[in-house]
């Protein structure tokens, strides 16, 4: 697994990626985003599937998150899906959105927990990954 200190002294030992959910699962059937963790991750954490838990970032970001326990992704990897919103590090943000235009499914942002690093050869900023750590909320 990656290995990581902030100012802190905090480890973040896994990966966070991200990407577009495609198909019917990505709005029809889910109220909120789910985000995939392995069973061994999981277990270690005391995780089970449909739990709420933490995903913590180097930026600081609190991510209130609900578990989808799935071997599709491997053990150092939780996988996050990007286009939601609706809460903001455990916050739900309902209330806050005018009559009508609430999201039809709310999640927390992954872009808040992605981290500000950047390839130096292509200059390219790097929002798809970063690393993390998961706790039970």
């Amino acid at each position: 697994p990656i290995s990581v200190m902030n100012a802190n002294s905090i480890a973040y030992g896994i990966r966070i990626t991200n990407r577009k959910i495609f198909g019917p699962h990505a709005t029809t059937t889910n109220i909120e985003t789910r985000y995939p963790i392995n069973p061994q991750t999981a277990s270690k954490r005391g995780i089970r599937n449909g739990d709420r838990a933490w995903v913590k970032s180097p930026t600081g970001a609190r991510l209130n998150v609900q578990a989808l326990v799935t071997e599709r992704v491997a053990p150092d990897t939780v996988f996050l899906p990007f286009h939601f919103s609706g809460r903001w590090q455990g916050a739900d943000m309902l209330a806050h959105y005018p009559n009508g235009a609430a999201p039809i499914v709310r999640g927390e942002a992954v872009n808040t927990a992605t981290t500000y690093g950047y390839d130096s050869v292509t200059m390219m900023q790097e929002t798809k990954t970063t690393v993390c750590d998961v706790e039970k909320a």
